[in-house]
C-alpha cells in the first residue's frame, strides 16, 4: 500500500525547495516512520520518501499491510514520526484476501 503525505521533515539526498523529485535518486525521508494498524499492528515499512514527479514536499510511504485478524472493509492506519502519530488515525480502505 502507498500512502502520500506532506511534512515528514528532512530528505537524503536533500531537495531543493520548490524542485520536482527526480525518479533517480530516490530521496528517502531522514525519520523513518513506523506505521502500525488497527490499534498497533505493525506494518513492514519498505519507502519513505520523496514522490518522484511530485513537488519535492509530498512525500509517500509504502507499505505491507500484515496479517489484521479480522477481514473488514476499513482499517485505521497510524503514521508516527519521531513519536508524534497522526491524530486521530485515519481511515482508509483496504482490500483483504
Amino acid at each position: 500500500m502507498s500512502i502520500p503525505g506532506t511534512g515528514g521533515g528532512l530528505y537524503s539526498p536533500a531537495l531543493a525547495a520548490g524542485s520536482v523529485a527526480p525518479l533517480s535518486p530516490l530521496s528517502r525521508l531522514v525519520l523513518t516512520p513506523v506505521v502500525s494498524i488497527d490499534d498497533g499492528v505493525p506494518a513492514e515499512v519498505r519507502y519513505a520518501g520523496a514522490s518522484p514527479t511530485a513537488p519535492s514536499g509530498v512525500f509517500q510511504i509504502n507499505f505491507v499491510v500484515p496479517p489484521v485478524g479480522t477481514y473488514l472493509s476499513k482499517h485505521t492506519v497510524d503514521v508516527v514520526f519521531d513519536g508524534s502519530s497522526t491524530d486521530p488515525p485515519h481511515t482508509v480502505s483496504i482490500a483483504i484476501k
